[in-house]
């Protein structure tokens, strides 16, 4: 299971979904429409995983790798 938030921004007052597992832990989170630091936090919904390998990808040797996300 996984956190899903959603947020709206105070700045260009545009709302978004962001997953608690893809935010970016240890970096501010910031508004994807106008790189705003000013968010406020709506409404948390718990949601099923549908892949229980968000952050790997199985090469064709079979081995994971971590798969990079361009935010």
């Amino acid at each position: 299971m996984d956190l899903e938030i959603d947020i709206e921004c105070r700045e260009c007052g545009l709302f978004f979904k962001q997953s608690f597992g893809e935010m970016p832990h240890g970096r501010s989170l910031k508004c994807p429409f106008c790189h705003s630091y000013t968010l406020e936090l709506r409404e948390q919904n718990l949601v099923e995983k549908e892949n229980g390998f968000d952050a790997f990808e199985v090469l064709s040797t079979g081995r994971l790798v971590k798969r990079k996300i361009k935010l």
